[in-house]
């Protein structure tokens, strides 16, 4: 009887690659896969994977790691992939401020969107500044500028803002208010004109300070906005005749600004309105008849 022949099988070979994955800071982790290679008639091939990083971890790379179980049919090669985190996005918006003509500057704030977990502005690095860091030369509108933050899990975007600078509201300059029509022209539209006269149109605007502002540019257009009929009408105003105007001019003396306006050519018995323009965005509008 011929011996008995002993046949030792070898294992095949395959591999176990895991695939890289990628996600952004606060995403929770993506479900980790791998690819195997080489198995024979669908054998299932025991193996897990695990990486280190949590939904908050700090944006950087971390390896999927690559555990093998018990395989005893395969020769197994496994190769680790990796957790690639990239950075949230995060909005920093300046917010709108006002402040009156020469005033200090306001406290500026910004309001933060996008922060995610227990983030709080804390989590920033850096020190957040502004622009303008001195109070603007005349009365407009002006960009507030955030900037200075940096942080290693958001990218960050800054948003403007707008600081408006107006004209007081309250100022009395010469016993007169500010930012009115003032005489011989009446507020409340009451005034009526001899036809062909020159009605001399006048205001102050002040500062926070209740200084008279007299600096060019203040009076940024001047129109006529409507008219309406006023038959019923008696002159009230007494206007000495001045030479008419093309535009407003600024009095140093009595500190104002002032258009004289020609009637000739308006008809009586109609109301005109106009609107002065100025370059804090504001207007005065006024009114007078003509008999």
């Amino acid at each position: 009887m011929p011996p008995a022949c002993n046949r030792t099988r070898s294992k095949a070979s395959a591999t176990v690659t895991a695939d890289n994955k990628s996600k952004v800071y606060g995403d929770p982790n993506p479900v980790l896969t791998a690819t195997v290679t080489n198995t024979k008639n669908g054998d299932v091939v025991n193996y897990t994977l695990a990486t280190t990083a949590l939904q908050f971890s700090n944006v950087s790379t971390y390896p999927i790691t690559v555990t093998l179980g018990s395989n005893p049919n395969y020769s197994i090669t496994s190769t680790d992939g990796t957790l690639t985190i990239g950075k949230a996005n995060l909005t920093i918006k300046a917010d709108n401020k006002q402040i009156f003509l020469h005033a200090a500057l306001p406290t500026f704030t910004v309001t933060y969107t996008g922060f995610l977990g227990t983030d709080t502005p804390g989590s920033l690095t850096g020190v957040l500044t502004f622009t303008p860091t001195t109070t603007p030369a005349n009365a407009g509108t002006y960009d507030i500028v955030p900037s200075g933050l940096t942080s290693n899990n958001y990218t960050i975007t800054f948003q403007k803002g707008t600081l408006t600078v107006n004209y007081s509201t309250t100022c009395i300059i010469f016993g007169d208010p500010t930012h009115a029509i003032l005489q011989p022209i009446n507020p409340d539209g009451t005034s009526v004109n001899k036809a062909g006269s020159t009605v001399p149109a006048k205001f102050r605007v002040g500062d926070a300070n209740c200084n008279s502002i007299g600096t060019p540019g203040v009076v940024t257009s001047f129109k006529l906005i409507g008219t309406m009929s006023d038959v019923n009408t008696v002159v009230n105003e007494d206007v000495v005749s001045t030479t008419p105007d093309t535009a407003f001019r600024w009095d140093p003396s009595a500190q104002q600004w002032i258009f004289n306006i020609s009637t000739k050519g308006m008809k009586a018995g109609v109301k005109y309105t106009y609107q002065i323009s100025l370059n804090d965005n504001t207007s005065i509008i006024f009114s007078f008849a003509l008999r």
